[in-house]
C-alpha cells in the first residue's frame, strides 16, 4: 500500500509538471492552438454543443458503423447514447436541451428522423418519413428542419416538420445539403447546386429572396453555421486540391472562414476572414458564444476541437505582432492565414498587392489550382502586354504541373509529353518568364540537358518579381538529380544570390538551400574549400557572405580535434552570432544551419552554445522564441533517438542533456534520466540535477524530474525493470 501511494504521488507530480510547462509555453507569443475534445483512433465528427457549452454530442465512425456519443467539454469521459445494434448520426440538441434529433437507421436503411426525450434513454421516437433524411436542425423547440432526398436522384426537399402536429412544409427543392438557421429564424443558409455548381446561399424566409455568397476565394464553400448573435456566417472552404484528384470538393483539405452577414446580404463581393490554417484541415464549424467547435483531421483521425470564435490569430495582436508572426512563420499555410489577417487590418492599399502575395505563396506551396485562380485575377488587372505574356507563360507551367501530378508513379507517358511540348510551342521566347518556364517544362519530360543549355541565357536576364520564384523551381528540378556536381551547383544558385532586385530575405533563403544541397554532395573539408572560394565572389552581398562565413566556422569547429583549437574556432562563430542579432533572416538561417551541422556531428557542447545564444538573443515577446525552442528540441531529439537506436547510449545521453537545461522539456528529461541509468551513472545524474536546481536552471519541471529520479530507484524494489511495465496495485 505504501508503494502504491508513493507511485500515485509521483505520477501526480509528473502531471503537475506537464501542466506547468504547457502553461508557460502557451504564454509565449504564438498562434493559438486548437483544443482537442475527442480522442481517436476512430473518426469523431458532426458535433453539436449545448448552449451552456458544457456538453457535446458527436458521431463516431468505427468499422464502417456510426454511433452517437455524449461527452463533457471538460473531460473525455464519453458515453454511448443508443444501443450498439443500429447506426445513427447527425445528432443535434433541442434549444432547451431536453431532446435530441438525429438520423437513425434501425428500422430504415436510408435513415429516419428520430427524437430522444432524454439523450440517456434508449427508446427513440421516429417519424417514419419517406425518403433519405439528412442534416436535421432545430428551428425552435417545436420544429425541425431537414433535407429529404429522393431515391436515385439529386433532387432534395428542404423541409420542416412540427414535432407535435407532424405537419410537413417544403421550403426549397433542388440538390441541397447542410442547412442552418440564424438566431431568430429569419435567415437560412445552405448549399444548393445552381447551374451545375455547388453554391452557398442565404434565404430570407420573409421575402423568400435567395442570395448567393460572393466570396473572392478559389474553390467551394459549404457547411455553414451562424454565430449566436447572427453577425457572422462561419463556413468550411475548400480552395486547394489537396488530394490531387483535379477537383475541389469535400474530399480536400478544408479551412474555416467567416463573413459578415450584412455584407453578404448586400451582395458584396468580399474576401472572408480566415479562422483556421490549411495544414489543420478543419471543417463542420459550430459557432457558440465562448468557442467555435470544429472537426479537424491532422493528427491521424477526425476529431472535435474548439478554438476562439476569432480564430487562431489572437484578437489582441497588433499589426506589428501579426507582421512579426508572418516573418517568423515556418510554412505557407500559416503565411496565407496571416496575410488574410493583415488584409483585415487594412495593410493592403491595393487588391493587386494582396493577390500577388497570395499567388506567390500558393505557387511555392505547389498548390496549382489555387495559384491558377489568383494568376487569373492578376491577369484581369494587367494592362501591360509584357505582364500579360508573363501570366500566360506561368499558366502553361501550372497546367503542366497539374498534369504531372496526375501521372501514375510519376512515369512519363506519350500523352503527357505531347501536352508539355504543346505548351512549350506556345511560349513567347522573348519573355523572361516564358524562357524560365520553357526550361522547367523540359525537366518535366526528362530533357535536363536541354534545360541546362538554356541557363546561360536565362542567368543574364533580370530575375525580378515572380521570376526568381520560377528560377528556384527550375534549379530544384535540376538539383533533384545527384549527378549535379558542387561546382555546377553554385553556378545554378549564383544568379539568385546576385540579383539586386531580390530581397535580402529571399537571398538568405536561397543561400540556405544552397548550403543544404552542398552538404548532400561534399565532405566537410571540401565544403570549407568551396565556400572559401565562393565567398571571394560574394563580398558585396553582406548577408550571404556572413552566412557562408558562419558555415565555415561551424565546419572548422567540427573538423578540429583538440578542445583548444575548437574553442579558438568558436570565437569566430560567436562573433558572427553577435553581429547578426538584429538581422532576423540571416540570424535564423545561421542558427539553424549551425544546429543542423552540430547535431549531425554529435557536437553537444557547441550545439548547446549556439542554441543558448539563439534563445538569449531572441526576446520572449518575439514570435520567433517559440519557434526557436521547438526547432532546437526537434533537432536534438531526432539525433538522440538515432544514437539510442544504434546503441550509442553515451552519445544519446549527451544529446538529451544538451536540451535539458536550455528548454526544460519533459521528453528530454526522460531521455537523459533513462540513458544515464542505462550507463550506470545514477550518482552523477543526481549531482547534475542538484546543480541545475540550485542554479534555477530547472524550475517548471522539478516535480517531474524528482518523480523520475525516485521512480528509477524504486522500480527494482517492485521487481520491475522498465517504466513501461509499471502498473499500480496494492
Amino acid at each position: 500500500m505504501e508503494k502504491t501511494l508513493i507511485l500515485l504521488i509521483l505520477l501526480a507530480n509528473s502531471a503537475r509538471a506537464q501542466t506547468v510547462i504547457q502553461k508557460k509555453v502557451s504564454q509565449l507569443p504564438q498562434l493559438q492552438k486548437l483544443i482537442k475534445l475527442t480522442v481517436g483512433p476512430d473518426d469523431n465528427y458532426q458535433v453539436d454543443v449545448t448552449d451552456n457549452e458544457e456538453q457535446i454530442i458527436f458521431t463516431r465512425k468505427s468499422n464502417l458503423s456510426t454511433r452517437l456519443y455524449v461527452q463533457s467539454t471538460t473531460s473525455n469521459n464519453e458515453k454511448l447514447v443508443l444501443d450498439d445494434r443500429a447506426d445513427a448520426n447527425n445528432a443535434v440538441y433541442q434549444p432547451d436541451n431536453k431532446k435530441i434529433a438525429f438520423v437513425y437507421y434501425k428500422e430504415n436503411s436510408r435513415g429516419d428522423l428520430c427524437l430522444l426525450d432524454n439523450y440517456e434513454s434508449h427508446k427513440p421516437h421516429c417519424f417514419n418519413l419517406n425518403g433519405e433524411i439528412e442534416s436535421p436542425q432545430w428551428m425552435d423547440d417545436n420544429q425541425i428542419l431537414y433535407v429529404n432526398k429522393k431515391l436515385n436522384s439529386d433532387d432534395s426537399g428542404l423541409q420542416k416538420i412540427d414535432i407535435h402536429s407532424l405537419a410537413v412544409n417544403t421550403i426549397d427543392r433542388g440538390n441541397i445539403w447542410s442547412p442552418v438557421f440564424d438566431h431568430n429564424n429569419k435567415l437560412l443558409a445552405y448549399n444548393k447546386e445552381i447551374d451545375g455548381v455547388s453554391r452557398l446561399v442565404l434565404k430570407n424566409l420573409g421575402s423568400r429572396e435567395l442570395v448567393i455568397l460572393k466570396v473572392d476565394l478559389p474553390g467551394a464553400s459549404g457547411f455553414p453555421s451562424f454565430s449566436p448573435d447572427g453577425k457572422w456566417l462561419y463556413f468550411s472552404h475548400y480552395f486547394s486540391d489537396s488530394n490531387d484528384d483535379q477537383k475541389i470538393d469535400a474530399n480536400d483539405n478544408s479551412i474555416i472562414f467567416r463573413a459578415n452577414v450584412k455584407q453578404l446580404l448586400a451582395g458584396q463581393y468580399l474576401v472572408p476572414q480566415q479562422i483556421t490554417s490549411g495544414e489543420q484541415n478543419c471543417s463542420f464549424p459550430k459557432a457558440k458564444n465562448k468557442f467555435l467547435y470544429v472537426t479537424c483531421d491532422f493528427e491521424g483521425s477526425l476529431d472535435v476541437y474548439r478554438l476562439s470564435p476569432d480564430g487562431l490569430i489572437p484578437a489582441t495582436w497588433s499589426v506589428s505582432m501579426i507582421e512579426s508572426a508572418h516573418r517568423t512563420s515556418r510554412n505557407y499555410h500559416q503565411r496565407i492565414m496571416l496575410l488574410n489577417q493583415l488584409l483585415y487590418k487594412g495593410q493592403f492599399s491595393q487588391a493587386k498587392q494582396y493577390m500577388q502575395k497570395l499567388f506567390s505563396n500558393f505557387l511555392l506551396n505547389d498548390d496549382t489550382l489555387a495559384a491558377a485562380y489568383y494568376l487569373n485575377r492578376l491577369a484581369e488587372l494587367s494592362v501591360d502586354k509584357t505582364e500579360r505574356q508573363q501570366w500566360q507563360a506561368i499558366d502553361y507551367y501550372l497546367q503542366a504541373r497539374t498534369l504531372q501530378k496526375q501521372l501514375l508513379s510519376q512515369k512519363i507517358n506519350e500523352k503527357f509529353k505531347q501536352n508539355v511540348y504543346n505548351f512549350i510551342s506556345h511560349l513567347n521566347e522573348t519573355n523572361v518568364s516564358a524562357q524560365i518556364v520553357q526550361a522547367i517544362l523540359y525537366t518535366f519530360v526528362g530533357q535536363y540537358r536541354r534545360a541546362e543549355n538554356l541557363l546561360p541565357r536565362i542567368t543574364k536576364l533580370k530575375l525580378s518579381g515572380v521570376n526568381h520564384f520560377l528560377y528556384d523551381i527550375l534549379i530544384n528540378s535540376l538539383c533533384g538529380r545527384t549527378t549535379v556536381k558542387a561546382t555546377k551547383l553554385f553556378k545554378f544558385y549564383e544568379p539568385l544570390l546576385r540579383e539586386v532586385s531580390i530581397s535580402a530575405e529571399s537571398k538568405i533563403y536561397y543561400a540556405y538551400n544552397y548550403l543544404v544541397q552542398l552538404q548532400k554532395r561534399e565532405s566537410k573539408e571540401n565544403r570549407v574549400n568551396f565556400l572559401y572560394q565562393q565567398m571571394k565572389q560574394l563580398k558585396e552581398i553582406k548577408s550571404v557572405f556572413t552566412l557562408f562565413a558562419a558555415e565555415i566556422a561551424t565546419l572548422k569547429i567540427i573538423l578540429e580535434k583538440s578542445d583548444k583549437n575548437k574553442r579558438n574556432e568558436y570565437r569566430e562563430l560567436d562573433n558572427l552570432m553577435s553581429l547578426t542579432r538584429t538581422d532576423y533572416f540571416t540570424k535564423k538561417a545561421l542558427y539553424v544551419r549551425a544546429i543542423e551541422n552540430f547535431v549531425a556531428a554529435d557536437e553537444v557542447q557547441y550545439l548547446t552554445y549556439v542554441a543558448t545564444n539563439w534563445l538569449r538573443y531572441t526576446e520572449k515577446s518575439d514570435t520567433e522564441f517559440a519557434y526557436a525552442r521547438e526547432i532546437y528540441i526537434d533537432k536534438v531529439l531526432e539525433r538522440a533517438y538515432m544514437n539510442f537506436s544504434q546503441t550509442k547510449i553515451n552519445y544519446a545521453s549527451g544529446n538529451f542533456f544538451s536540451a535539458v537545461g536550455l528548454t526544460d522539456n519533459l521528453e528530454t528529461h526522460f531521455g537523459y534520466i533513462k540513458t544515464m541509468n542505462l550507463l550506470g551513472r545514477s550518482t552523477e545524474l543526481t549531482a547534475n540535477y542538484k546543480s541545475m536546481n540550485d542554479r534555477k536552471v530547472i524550475v517548471d519541471n522539478i516535480y517531474y524530474v524528482n518523480s523520475l529520479l525516485l521512480l528509477s530507484k524504486i522500480l527494482p524494489e517492485l521487481g520491475l525493470q522498465k517504466l513501461e511495465a509499471l502498473s499500480i496495485k496494492e
